[in-house]
């Protein structure tokens, strides 16, 4: 696999007091997609994991209030769902096929928390642009 390990590290967010205190306002949106089993699921995990940390140090020296940065994590791979997986070790049982309705299910899911987080980090199903529905 041509996944970097110190990727993570290229996206920690070196954030100071002035511009930790600009994310209450902010909505941010970024959906991890790729090849499959290129570590799509794994990034967006860890990204997820780093970003929460940096909020907690943010939270624990004062720059933010206790929860007032929202964040999610949104597996958009509802055929086979995999965060949880990276997560909790839980792999799931079920596979589905896409259709219109899983689609817009996902569609909905994304919506649904970029309205109440103000940052998301989405997690594609893995697989060509052409071989994936829009989501």
């Amino acid at each position: 696999s041509d996944f970097d390990p110190d990727i993570v590290e290229a996206f920690k967010f070196n954030m100071d007091k002035i511009r930790a205190v600009y994310l209450p306002m902010l909505r941010r949106t970024l959906v991890i997609g790729g090849s499959p089993n290129s570590g799509k699921s794994t990034m967006a995990v860890s990204l997820f994991i780093a970003i929460k940390n940096v909020l907690a140090e943010c939270e624990r020296v004062g720059i933010l209030a206790k929860d007032e940065v929202k964040i999610a994590l949104c597996d958009l791979d509802l055929c086979s769902p995999t965060t949880d997986a990276v997560l909790n070790g839980c792999m799931p049982n079920e596979k589905h096929v896409w259709d219109n309705e899983l689609c817009q299910e996902a569609i909905d899911r994304l919506t649904a928390m970029e309205e109440e987080n103000n940052i998301v980090i989405g997690d594609l199903p893995g697989g060509l642009p052409d071989e994936i529905p829009p989501v």
